[in-house]
């Protein structure tokens, strides 16, 4: 095929079925994202800002407790994007949203537009931005001059972040039904050498409420009948495994 039916075949219009196909996978993918970010525990202890400026010692060097402690910058940064588009799309309706704020920011970039660029020797050379900058600009876009304290949460603090605004392009958020008979405790396994090890529990759990922790190999009687161990007699612990640290006391 040359170069210039290829450039046609690229430049065509995909069919409605392909358009169909292509927002419900989409769609899928946000939901899967949010999926995650709520499956995260850390949400609600690390902040945006915080993860972005830890990164190289946490993100990049996780830990056994890092989902509880931490999140990904590249997950929850997404749906913040997101959230400040239908934010400044819903304020100004016949605006560019978002894409006009980071247009605007590379713009005001220091130096010449010629400067900078796939087209220049300099592509890397942009020093980036400060949050102050981004507030400023977004405080133009959306018409109100500066940002409101719960548009500027979005990245400062570690909160619980609604999707409510979805509403605006005629979506909604519902709960996937479980599966009957599935339990979450609120743990993983990792097999070392044919034992299997505590490799994670999750805040707040069943698992962490009955007493595991990362690191475990032999689990508390409580946590072994919760998930379902046959040997649980009374006495001193069953499953033939052994643990790192001493049991937890009885309240």
């Amino acid at each position: 095929m040359d170069r210039r039916r290829l450039h046609q075949l690229l430049r065509r219009p995909p069919r409605p079925a392909q358009r169909r196909d292509q927002r419900q996978a989409h769609l899928q993918r946000l939901a899967e994202s949010i999926g995650r970010l709520r499956d995260t525990p850390g949400r609600l202890v690390q902040s945006l800002e915080e993860s972005s400026f830890d990164a190289w010692i946490k993100l990049y060097r996780p830990q056994d407790d890092s989902p509880n402690a931490s999140v990904s910058y590249y997950l929850k940064g997404s749906l913040v994007a997101l959230l400040l588009d239908l934010w400044l799309r819903e304020l100004r309706p016949s605006g560019s949203g978002l894409d006009g704020v980071l247009a605007e920011l590379w713009r005001r970039g220091p130096g010449g537009l010629e400067t900078r660029g796939p087209a220049t020797t300099n592509t890397y050379s942009y020093p980036g931005f400060r949050v102050e900058d981004l507030e400023q600009i977004l405080g133009e876009q959306s018409g109100l001059g500066e940002v409101p304290s719960a548009i500027r949460a979005l990245w400062s603090k570690p909160i619980e972040l609604d999707f409510a605004s979805l509403a605006q392009l005629g979506l909604r958020l519902s709960e996937k039904p479980v599966q009957p008979g599935l339990i979450d405790l609120g743990f993983t396994l990792q097999d070392r050498a044919g034992s299997p090890w505590v490799e994670f529990v999750r805040t707040d759990s069943p698992a962490e409420r009955a007493g595991l922790a990362s690191g475990d190999k032999r689990w508390p009687r409580a946590a072994r009948a919760a998930a379902g161990c046959a040997c649980v007699p009374p006495g001193p612990p069953a499953c033939g495994t052994t643990c790192n640290r001493e049991p937890p006391p009885s309240s």
